[in-house]
């Protein structure tokens, strides 16, 4: 299957026109390894409606938050590629081996991966209350605009909505340095902390980095509002798709 998909993309991404890439590290894998001529490939990040989101965020919480408890939170399906039990890891050294009993775990989402987390959780006892399993939540940024951090444990992706939601959001965030977008995303760890790949005690780490210095990723957070704002907003993405396509368009008016 992989070989035929590999023909497939190949003769689909070199008849085309122009492939668009979310990410420029996605870009520039995708042109490497079909072996696109230069200006064939082209990047236009995914665009968000940030209004809705920063709405959404000012809303009622779907839950109530203890403000006694340390709260952080994840969200994204349930699967393999997100990573999940690495971070459940994390938070198990978190709470066990350095006495975060406070901290709360929300992890927001569904899939086929759900039975496999709930049974980490429980083969833990000390730490089944430290994690939530709330499923599918209508509007996570209104819970996502009150926990002290965001995490991404992903093993790769294309480009994380989800992290770019958490910033919009206005909360910290943490992300594995995966293939592709966080580190696009978080401007190479100016707007947030990254860690490396399938390593839940580096992740464990900068959880804690995160939370002792509240003021500090206060200020990143802040920062990286502005940034997602000028960066991801729906209107800018449609214009630089409208300006693709009319230039495209122009192209093949042109007499050969």
């Amino acid at each position: 299957f992989r070989w035929l998909k590999r023909r497939i993309l190949t003769s689909g991404y070199r008849e085309a026109t122009r492939v668009i890439a979310n990410s420029e590290a996605l870009r520039r894998t995708v042109a490497t390894r079909f072996q696109l001529a230069d200006g064939h490939t082209v990047t236009i990040p995914n665009g968000f409606d940030l209004q809705a989101i920063q709405q959404q965020a000012a809303a009622d919480s779907p839950v109530t938050l203890d403000s006694t408890q340390t709260h952080i939170a994840t969200m994204g399906r349930f699967q393999p590629q997100k990573g999940f039990p690495d971070l459940l890891r994390a938070v198990r050294h978190l709470v066990i081996d350095r006495q975060r009993q406070d901290l709360v775990l929300w992890m927001l989402g569904t899939g086929p991966d759900e039975p496999l987390y709930r049974r980490m959780i429980n083969e833990e006892p000390s730490v089944s209350d430290n994690v939530r399993l709330p499923g599918f939540v209508a509007n996570p940024f209104s819970l996502l605009s009150r926990v002290r951090l965001f995490c991404l444990s992903s093993h790769f992706e294309g480009s994380p909505n989800a992290l770019v939601e958490a910033m919009a959001c206005g909360t910290p965030v943490i992300s594995t340095d995966c293939p592709y977008g966080p580190r696009e995303i978080l401007d190479d760890g100016r707007y947030g902390e990254l860690t490396p790949v399938a390593d839940w005690q580096a992740m464990a780490d900068g959880i804690e980095r995160v939370l002792e210095d509240e003021s500090a990723a206060r200020g990143r957070a802040d920062q990286a509002v502005e940034s997602i704002q000028n960066r991801f907003d729906a209107r800018r993405s449609t214009v630089c798709l409208e300006q693709l396509l009319e230039s495209l368009a122009d192209t093949s008016k042109q007499p050969a």
